[in-house]
């Protein structure tokens, strides 16, 4: 994030798997990634990497930046997010 500043960037997009996808659909209920990623529990998004992400400002802007296919990965069935920073806002 120090780079992008220094480089006069406003934003700094990066691409989350979403780790607890796999779990949390067969434990609990059938769920579409875009609602999981949305998903919270006491105040924190369910899925650990989307919650790490939101402790330092990044977030999900939309339905539209959830992915599949995006990285063969079992854990998160191949789905991921994009997580956006705008370094121009303080929280």
């Amino acid at each position: 994030m120090d780079l992008a500043k220094e480089m006069g960037k406003r934003y700094v997009i990066g691409g989350a798997l979403l780790p607890g996808f796999a779990k949390y659909k067969s434990r609990h209920e059938q769920i579409s990634a875009s609602d999981y990623v949305f998903k919270k529990s006491q105040g924190r998004f369910i899925d650990p990497l989307i919650e790490k992400y939101r402790r330092v400002g990044f977030h999900v802007p939309d339905e539209n930046h959830v992915f599949e296919n995006y990285f063969p990965d079992d854990n998160s069935l191949g789905h991921s997010a994009l997580v956006v920073k705008d370094l121009l806002r303080t929280n």
